[in-house]
């Protein structure tokens, strides 16, 4: 449930940047089809998940997760 939560998160940031999968892909610097993995939730490595969250701008939302 949260995987699939954060994948729809980063789909809807990507399209209202109206950035293809591949786009992001190549900025996140991860292959075209792990971020087709990410946006349904699909099992992924948390490294590809901080990578995409950065190319999104997101990564500052992070600290929030885990609070010091």
């Amino acid at each position: 449930v949260v995987l699939k939560e954060i994948g729809e998160r980063f789909a809807a940031r990507r399209i209202q940047r109206e950035q293809t999968q591949a786009g992001l892909a190549e900025e996140a610097g991860i292959s075209p089809s792990t971020v087709t993995r990410i946006e349904p939730g699909k099992s992924i490595d948390f490294a590809n998940v901080v990578r995409v969250a950065r190319a999104l701008g997101l990564l500052a939302n992070f600290d929030a997760l885990i609070p010091e």
